[in-house]
């Protein structure tokens, strides 16, 4: 079926970006959808985005046939399965570019990301010795077993491999999820059955468990050498799902479990093995030499951790699919209980991983399983899976409230602080759908990918492909789902560390919007409209140093506490005078003295007056009250000659600048009956 686009709601979401907290979500627009393949078998597994908005898709294929692009690396199919990497444009009408990727016996791809510069890197395995490899990389021949893993660079045109490699042992090897970081380097994780898995000398684990294992292995930017390498696992079996870096190098990883003795950490959410099959959460710190965390995820019964993602605050948030109804949920949840089958769940963990923040059921009667996630700057999360579920939870503004065939996918917008769902879709055919890859864009549409069977799954017109070319065929959408602008708060009190409060002081906060407030007398500030997310929040004072506390978290329709204690900024006083000096008259006492430009730490400064002190004792009385104060570098006593003859009249000056006063200058007198003569 082909479906029309709508107008965006350009205009409501304008308003509610000036006039402050609108919650508001568009009712639910294709895009655009398309099919993509051949006359025979295709597959889709994963999704990017980059940010110009270009979709790329990659999955195995049967297709002689699958639409490839002329020039592209590889326009033949080579034999069996051969891998697929496509490159959508922005409206979802044509391809930049599709090629082929593969050797003549058989490769499968599962992961795929995108660096700055829109290379694709893809993971997978291939059963082909003749898997295309380059030049100078780590292993450019088959290592032994049925399959390898494999790691391909391939350029931003999609007409050249910058590098492509083997990674495996002399068993079976399969790499599943991939992530690459700002420097080029790709980690990967997946499975491995080989004891002698290229593993690095100081990582983690060196010693294959049996049963086959998680494999992480990061690469360098040319894949010449392996920066680290480890198993991961335990007397059974383990497969590595996902993978994703955070920006110091670490490496958070999801996948699932057999073994009891698997590597948890102590202090983590679940030391325990629940039952025959645990999902699991891992932090792998940046050299792969050890655990930060690990824990299990399960219960009684079978879990499968399938993809994970982290926020701002270093949180990890994983999806997959449960069948124990003891699986553990967080109170107050979307969805506490199990509802039958297979249930999709949804759990977010603290930046320690020692204990669950959040954890939710998600299905129907049937079986459902979540698959991929993205969450947004306000931390909402973005899910993808499939159902089997004919009452699995939709809303009411769904673009489909209605399963359609025997499994459809479905799309899912999960508010975790609110425990709701803000959107959730059934999105299929008559026939069956798998939901893979889902990618948001930060303005309301979400990125979708997975396989289907159905001849009648909904495309749009314009499409690059309105009909099934075989028995199954990838399907790409881009759904509008609607913007909810929703915002939060921060506010506290700015004091004098050991004092009163501090009115004046300006309060800023930096973050994915940005604002700022004064304190008012009672050093009290808020800072409203503020996108959720991480922000740094600076505090500054005139005669204070100024304060910042970074990584606070906004929430939204919700206002963070966020207090302030400065310290007064220490400033040095003004030199002395030194060169006081007196001129006398018939009438007047004149004192005169040099410019004072610099403090007692030699840092220049302005003096703001010069205070004058006569007293009629040369050792000056204690508090004894400034003669008077100037702005000039003289003073003319005329008062000092009126008196009995023969009183003595002491001076001295000081300099004052910013409220510190110097010491006192060298002190001069005169007797005032030498006024009368004019002689000294």
């Amino acid at each position: 079926m082909r479906l029309t686009a709508k107008a965006s709601a350009f205009v409501v979401l304008a308003v509610a970006m000036l006039f402050g907290s609108i919650t508001w979500a568009d009712s639910t627009d294709v895009v655009w959808s398309s099919y993509l393949g051949g006359t025979n078998m295709d597959n889709n597994y994963d999704l990017a985005l980059d940010g110009s908005g270009n979709t790329y898709v990659t999955g195995p294929t049967l297709s002689t046939d699958f639409p490839v692009t002329a020039g592209a690396y590889d326009e033949s199919h080579n034999n069996n399965w051969d891998i697929t990497v496509a490159k959508f444009n922005t409206d979802g009408s044509d391809l930049v570019y599709a090629t082929y990727l593969g050797g003549g016996n058989g490769d499968h791809s599962y992961g795929i990301v995108l660096d700055g510069s829109g290379n694709a890197y893809v993971t997978g395995y291939t059963y082909s010795t003749d898997f295309p490899v380059t030049a100078g990389v780590i292993q450019d021949t088959f290592a032994g077993g049925s399959w390898d893993a494999y790691v391909t660079k391939l350029n931003a045109a999609g007409d050249n491999l910058d590098y492509s490699t083997f990674l495996g042992g002399s068993y079976n090897d399969a790499g599943y999820g991939i992530d690459v970081d700002g420097s080029g380097n790709v980690t990967i994780t997946g499975r491995t059955e080989s004891s002698d898995f290229p593993v690095t000398p100081t990582a983690f684990d060196t010693t294959y468990h049996g049963g086959g294992d998680a494999l992480v292995a990061q690469l360098n930017a040319t894949a010449s050498s392996l920066v680290y390498c480890t198993f991961l696992g335990g007397y059974s079996s383990e497969y590595g799902r996902s993978v994703v870096l955070d920006d110091s190098g670490n490496a958070y990883l999801s996948g699932r479990t057999e073994s009891p003795d698997f590597p948890v950490t102590a202090a983590s959410f679940d030391t325990s093995f629940n039952g025959w099959m645990d999902a699991y959460a891992v932090k792998l710190n940046s050299t792969g030499s050890n655990l930060d965390y690990a824990t299990f995820l399960g219960g009684t019964e079978q879990d499968d951790g399938f993809n994970i993602i982290i926020d701002d605050a270093g949180k990890a948030h994983v999806i997959g699919g449960t069948k124990s109804s003891d699986f553990p949920t967080t109170t107050g949840a979307f969805d506490e209980s199990h509802n039958g089958g297979e249930d999709a769940f949804l759990v977010q963990l603290s930046a320690s991983g020692s204990d669950l923040d959040y954890g939710s059921f998600l299905g129907g009667a049937s079986d459902d399983q979540g698959y991929g996630i993205d969450l947004d700057a306000s931390g909402k999360a973005y899910l993808i899976g499939h159902t089997y579920s004919t009452g699995f939870p939709v809303t009411a503004d769904a673009y489909d409230t209605t399963h359609n065939g025997s499994r459809d996918a479905f799309v899912v917008r999960f508010d975790l602080p609110g425990n709701t769902l803000d959107y959730s879709t059934f999105l299929g055919g008559t026939s069956w759908e798998y939901g893979y890859g889902i990618a948001q864009d930060g303005s309301g549409n979400v990125h979708l990918s997975g396989t289907t069977n159905s001849s009648d799954f909904p495309t749009t017109a314009g499409a690059f492909d309105d009909s099934l070319d075989g028995y199954s065929d990838t399907w790409v959408a881009k759904l509008n789902i609607g913007v909810v602008v929703t915002y939060g708060a921060i506010a506290g009190n700015v004091s004098e560390d050991g004092g009163g409060p501090i009115a004046g002081a300006i309060v800023t906060a930096t973050g994915p919007s940005s604002g700022f407030d004064t304190t008012d007398i009672s050093g009290n500030y808020i800072i409203e409209a503020l996108l959720p997310g991480s922000y740094d929040v600076t505090a500054t004072a005139a005669g204070y140093y100024p304060d910042t506390q970074n990584g606070v978290t906004v929430i939204a329709d919700d206002t963070t506490a966020v207090d302030f204690l400065l310290n007064p900024i220490e400033v040095a006083p003004p030199e002395a005078v030194d060169d006081l000096a007196i001129a006398l008259s018939k009438t007047d006492l004149v004192l005169q003295w040099s410019a004072v430009t610099t403090d007692t730490s030699g840092n220049p400064l302005v003096v703001d007056l010069y205070r004058l002190y006569r007293d009629t004792v040369a050792y000056f009385t204690a508090g004894l009250t400034p003669l008077d104060s100037t702005v000039d570098l003289s003073y003319t006593d005329s008062t000092g000659v009126v008196g009995d003859i023969g009183t003595q009249h002491y001076y001295i000056v000081t300099a004052v600048s910013g409220g510190n006063e110097s010491e006192s200058s060298n002190m001069v007198g005169e007797f005032d009956r030498s006024l009368e003569d004019g002689s000294k």
